[in-house]
């Protein structure tokens, strides 16, 4: 299921928990994979887009985690994401500034 935001984005909206965590877990594998091409245009690019999409499911990633019991692994996992998505907000914050 998609919504329009604000800004004329598509926004997936997960009905499936468990398609959010598999979503999540190739996100942070590709991101984990891209971070090491940086110095290529393709990556970054690519990077960015990947960035972005984890910012906007973020909202349904926080809901997930903070209203689920979870175990000592998918903590783990959301500590993971919570790094990537900081160097995501550095990262996109940074390239909006050298546009």
């Amino acid at each position: 299921m998609s919504n329009l935001n604000h800004m004329d984005r598509t926004v997936t909206q997960y009905v499936n928990t468990k398609v959010l965590v598999a979503r999540l877990v190739h996100l942070s594998a590709t991101i984990r994979k891209l971070e090491s091409y940086q110095s290529s245009s393709w990556a970054d690019r690519a990077l960015h887009d990947l960035y972005a999409e984890l910012q906007r499911i973020w909202p349904q990633v926080e809901e997930y985690y903070t209203q689920m019991p979870t175990y000592q692994m998918e903590r783990e996992f959301y500590a993971e994401l919570v790094q990537i998505k900081i160097k995501a907000e550095e990262y996109l914050r940074r390239t909006k500034q050298e546009q």
